[in-house]
């Protein structure tokens, strides 16, 4: 796209100030233990929305890798939800802009993502610049209040999401970036294609197999969960099988430790993927069957003792 367009939230200020709106900037900061790579993912992932946070819910209208377009209905209090038409996009490496308006008071966050005192520890500065017409000034100490609640309350939703891909960087993994026109990521539409396995465990940490063992008499029908959650499994008996799952999402890395099992299948807390069991084991034929995506694990069965291996692809 060599002729897009990404408007700064400066420009946006001073275009919408040539209309006759008065603007106020409200700055929120914080702080967490990831990359700054991790917090541009969290803002361009639009699927997150829907399965993380309470208080607001996603509707995409439309998805690139360039710009989130989407309607979100906005919790305001317990009785109250507003419906928001809002877009979102990145106009600088580790720069974001969200805008919306909703009754003449238009709201842009120019989010900054600053390297903090480690490559793993992130500074995040919100700047909410609020903009109204003169008759509206009164409730502008209202909707600071409210942008600052929202911040606060999503700022802990994602806190999970952002700290556990750099434990994932921490320990030797990375992650699929699909470029903008900008030529920097994440691409909002990449996140969402959730069929997709964005990470990468590097062969350095897997340069022999890491083997999980287990006497088959101890599987029983409530998860066991062996090894790491990065390379470990978590296994269950349901009939006359075993069924073992992986203890990671490889979408983005969420940990599925306590993730939902709907029928055979384990749900992503992130994004809502349905995760069949990479390896099944048959008592009655011994028979062991992998799944199609199955690219990490590998199983035999000794004397009664499960042996699990998992090694890079």
């Amino acid at each position: 796209m060599p002729n897009s367009i990404f408007l700064s939230p400066k420009n946006i200020k001073k275009e919408l100030s040539r209309n006759g709106l008065y603007f106020q900037t409200l700055k929120l900061e914080w702080q967490m233990s990831c990359a700054p790579e991790d917090v541009a993912f969290n803002y361009a992932d639009i699927a997150h929305s829907d399965h993380v946070h309470d208080a607001m819910y996603d509707k995409p209208i439309v998805v690139t890798n360039d710009v989130g377009i989407l309607i979100r209905t906005q919790k305001i209090w317990s009785f109250l939800k507003i419906p928001i038409l809002l877009a979102g996009y990145s106009y600088e490496k580790y720069r974001h802009c969200t805008y919306f308006s909703l009754y003449g008071i238009h709201v842009i966050n120019e989010v900054r993502m600053l390297p903090h005192d480690s490559l793993l520890s992130t500074k995040i500065e919100s700047h909410y610049h609020v903009g109204m017409p003169i008759f509206l000034l009164w409730l502008r100490p209202l909707i600071h209040s409210l942008l600052k609640r929202n911040f606060i309350a999503l700022s802990k939703d994602d806190r999970q999401i952002r700290e556990r891909r750099g434990q994932l960087r921490e320990n030797g993994c990375d992650f699929r970036v699909h470029s903008n026109a900008l030529n920097f990521g994440p691409g909002f539409q990449q996140i969402t294609e959730i069929d997709t396995e964005n990470v990468i465990v590097a062969k350095d940490n897997c340069s022999q197999k890491e083997q999980l063992s287990i006497d088959l008499n101890k599987v029983e029908s409530q998860m066991v969960f062996l090894g790491t959650d990065i390379f470990g499994v978590q296994l269950m008996k349901e009939g006359d099988k075993i069924l073992v799952y992986p203890r990671i999402c490889f979408h983005e890395g969420a940990c599925l430790d306590n993730a939902t099992k709907r029928n055979a299948n384990l749900i992503c807390p992130w994004h809502g993927k349905k995760i069949p069991p990479c390896i099944t084991y048959e008592f009655e034929t011994g028979q062991t069957e992998y799944a199609p995506n199955n690219k990490y694990y590998s199983m035999n069965v000794e004397n009664g003792v499960i042996n699990i291996y998992f090694q890079s692809s």
